[in-house]
């Protein structure tokens, strides 16, 4: 999987990062990062669930620092507003249905769709074609529209759970709940 590398890249002629050529930077943006970013994240699918969500939601945080500001999320403008702006967005950042139960959020994010009438994953890495929609990044999605209430809000959500998606169900949506607060009971009836 090598790749032929330009005349400049065999040749270093600098001694800090500052000195190299903007080439080299480039050919580092370009090749060397994807590369790498699509090792990580295949990585990351093999590692065990629980480890697995704590490095997606690291990565949804990191999303949420551009993400925020871009769908309009401003700190403390409250869960109704944010409900409000949420249900008006357009696409690409939008629509999204809100329903709230209780202290039970579930949120309906209708993707953009390709010219073939499909969904298309919003994942900026998948955007960017630095690599291709797995199922996990829908976890992923999930953590940062909890961190989009989070933000309105200003109050940590207990939790976050994918219940349908392009990737997983088949869907044309991603939905996902969040809990504000943990339940008073919960059990799994997988017996």
């Amino acid at each position: 999987m090598s790749q032929e590398l330009p005349k400049e890249a065999m040749e270093v002629t600098y001694t800090t990062a500052e000195e190299m050529p903007q080439e080299i930077k480039n050919l580092i943006y370009e090749q060397w990062l994807p590369h790498a970013l699509r090792g990580l994240l295949e990585g990351v699918r093999e590692l065990p669930r629980e480890y697995r969500d704590k490095v997606l939601k690291k990565m949804s945080r990191g999303c949420g620092v551009l993400g925020t500001p871009v769908v309009g999320v401003t700190p403390g403008m409250g869960l109704e507003a944010y409900k409000l702006h949420a249900c008006d967005l357009q696409p690409p950042l939008g629509p999204r249905d809100i329903e709230q139960f209780g202290d039970v959020i579930q949120v309906d994010y209708h993707h953009p769709l390709d010219k073939d009438g499909k969904p298309v994953c919003h994942c900026p890495f998948v955007i960017l074609g630095l690599i291709e929609p797995f199922p996990e990044l829908c976890q992923c999605a999930a953590n940062l529209g909890a961190e989009y209430i989070e933000v309105a809000t200003g109050k940590p959500c207990h939790k976050v759970e994918v219940m349908a998606s392009p990737h997983t169900t088949g869907d044309p949506y991603i939905r996902y709940l969040v809990y504000l607060k943990p339940p008073v009971s919960s059990n799994t009836r997988d017996e």
